[in-house]
């Protein structure tokens, strides 16, 4: 599996996580909801996603390790060719 694939994979999973974690609140929170205060699912989690901005040397540290992350996959499946071409 390609390893794209595989974070998409653990991305996508942690965002059904986060919903449903977040549809369990606004359950409970539900009964208590009057005309007045009523909130949608979609509005209440809109409200509950993370604010989260990055400064210019957040990205370049990140940007550094998933550098780092690509060489060593390079490296890894580079071996593991050189590896099955010995075997053979």
């Amino acid at each position: 599996m390609d390893y794209k694939i595989g974070f998409k994979l653990i991305d996508h999973a942690l965002e059904e996580s986060v919903e449903n974690k977040l549809w369990d609140k606004w359950l409970t929170l539900y009964p208590n909801m009057t005309s007045d205060n009523f909130m949608s699912f979609d509005d209440f989690k809109e409200e509950h996603k993370p604010k989260q901005k990055l400064n210019k040397d957040d990205k370049k540290r990140i940007d550094d390790k998933v550098n780092k992350v690509k060489e060593a996959y390079r490296k890894a499946v580079k071996n593991w060719n050189y590896l099955n071409y010995l075997a053979k």
